[in-house]
């Protein structure tokens, strides 16, 4: 959430955690009203065609609460307990991506979940580098969504010595982060629902033939995508 709108990347994820992305969603407005905090609800209820005709619809979603945790906070409570989940960054090095439910007391009555940043981002960009689909490769479609920016702004941070560790920083801060934080919130959303709810996804030979070959004909940017990767990450 940015304080003049709402950004929200749809992911599909399979087996081995192999990555999908379907949409980025701008909602434009002013992120503590009311009206404009409901349009999260809206877009989660979004839903998506594949080529084979089946209707694909959100099985869960997440919300970075920073700036505004009790706004986010009422929106993830009551009967979307279960389907939003508002998150919060930890900057630890070496946690689990994972890092823990939250403890603040004005958290109860969501899933609040602690994120060890560094460590997703560790993750992140080690599959940005894997160059066969499978598991844990980030598929790109070519939408009109899916800018030469917005992939510039999913690579816009690099590892940088900070003492005796190393943490992740912006490489230029003309250049937004918010495409890498969309990626490691969905990230996160993916383990979350197979941590806490049970999700479990289904080995590639389960498939039917339609998933499989819908799944064949994804046409990605993966090799722009690593030389973005490789010129503004390394």
């Amino acid at each position: 959430m940015q304080e003049d709108r709402i950004d929200g990347l749809v992911a599909g994820w399979g087996y081995g955690e192999e990555m999908w992305l379907i949409d980025h969603v701008v909602r434009f407005g002013n992120a503590m009203r009311t009206d404009v905090l409901q349009n999260v609800r809206e877009m989660f209820s979004e839903t998506y065609r594949k080529t084979n005709g089946a209707v694909m619809t959100a099985f869960l979603g997440g919300i970075d609460a920073a700036p505004y945790f009790d706004e986010v906070r009422e929106l993830c409570s009551g009967k979307w307990k279960t389907k939003l989940i508002p998150t919060k960054g930890d900057r630890a090095i070496g946690k689990p991506i994972i890092a823990g439910r939250s403890r603040s007391r004005r958290a109860r009555g969501t899933y609040e979940t602690m994120v060890c940043t560094n460590s997703a981002k560790d993750v992140i960009y080690a599959r940005y580098r894997k160059e066969l689909p499978g598991p844990g490769y980030i598929h790109i479609p070519q939408r009109d969504c899916f800018t030469e920016d917005f992939l510039k702004q999913m690579v816009s941070e690099r590892k940088v010595e900070q003492g005796d560790q190393m943490r992740w920083r912006q490489i230029n801060e003309s250049l937004p982060n918010e495409g890498l934080d969309l990626v490691v919130g969905n990230l996160v959303i993916c383990m979350v629902a197979q941590q806490r709810f049970g999700f479990k996804f289904v080995p590639p030979e389960d498939f039917d033939d339609a998933v499989g070959e819908n799944t064949a004909k994804i046409t990605t940017k993966a090799e722009k995508f690593a030389q973005l990767a490789e010129s503004w990450g390394s």
